[in-house]
């Protein structure tokens, strides 16, 4: 299961924000996502201007979402007490809000290196997805929205509400997207 993080209004952000402010503030953030997803048993993966990504290992059982899930509440609460936080959000003029997506399916995942792993290197619809739906996430959605596949193998476990189809840009057919509230 991937997991994507990204800044609100981020380009707002950047043309507001004093840039070392901002950098400073984001590195802030980032570090302690990080900690809080090895914390949460994902894997980060790597940071992509003002997004994170992550994921959770596992196999047809479903484990791997559960336990994405329950990342995603907790970053969530992670990001609201950061953002409350001026030793580590900063830019007071914008509030620091993030908005999330979850996907579920087969990634393949591989190092980069000859003489030893420089980085990873991740491929797989689910990457795509997470980064395409959580354009979806909002105040109107919810700030953590998924995708079909996370929601069918977590819903016993957490309450989701249905957000109808949406067509994610790059892809031929819209999608089912569900907001997850919380915990069953």
């Amino acid at each position: 299961t991937v997991l994507v993080g990204d800044i609100r209004d981020y380009t707002v952000l950047v043309r507001t924000a004093l840039t070392e402010e901002l950098q400073r503030s984001v590195g802030r953030v980032f570090e302690m996502l990080s900690a809080a997803v090895a914390r949460l048993g994902g894997s980060v993966k790597e940071f992509q201007g003002d997004a994170i990504l992550a994921y959770w290992e596992g196999d047809f059982g479903g484990r791997q979402a559960v336990e994405a899930c329950r990342a995603a509440l907790a970053l969530d609460a992670l990001s609201a007490q950061m953002a409350a936080d001026r030793s580590v959000w900063a830019p007071a003029d914008v509030p620091l809000r993030m908005d999330w997506a979850l996907s579920t399916g087969l990634v393949l995942i591989d190092s980069i290196g000859r003489d030893g792993p420089v980085g990873l290197s991740m491929m797989g619809e689910p990457v795509v997805r997470a980064f395409r739906i959580e354009k979806f996430a909002g105040d109107d959605t919810g700030r953590i929205v998924a995708c079909r596949a996370t929601r069918e193998l977590a819903g016993d476990a957490f309450r989701f509400r249905d957000l109808g189809e949406r067509q994610a840009k790059g892809f031929d057919a819209p999608d089912r997207i569900y907001a997850l509230l919380g915990e069953a």
